[in-house]
């Protein structure tokens, strides 16, 4: 992502990629909604689920990254 132009941010905001520490060899990726909702893929159900930024097993966001296009939009 960052070779593509995408930097680091130091908090959430609407439409930044967050990511979470890897757990049992699964990696996690999602998106930030709104500063209390993310969206992300859910295993179990197999399909994007809304989410609190902390996740079922306990994981919270590990960094957050936003595009400078972004902001023209």
């Amino acid at each position: 992502m960052k070779e593509a132009g995408w930097i680091e941010i130091d908090q959430p905001r609407p439409g930044a990629v967050v990511t979470w520490p890897e757990y049992e060899g699964h990696e996690h990726i999602g998106f930030v909604l709104d500063n209390n909702e993310y969206i992300s893929h859910a295993l179990v159900e197999r399909s994007p689920k809304i989410h609190q930024q902390k996740l079922a097993d306990g994981r919270t966001p590990s960094a957050y990254y936003w595009h400078p296009t972004l902001d023209q939009g």
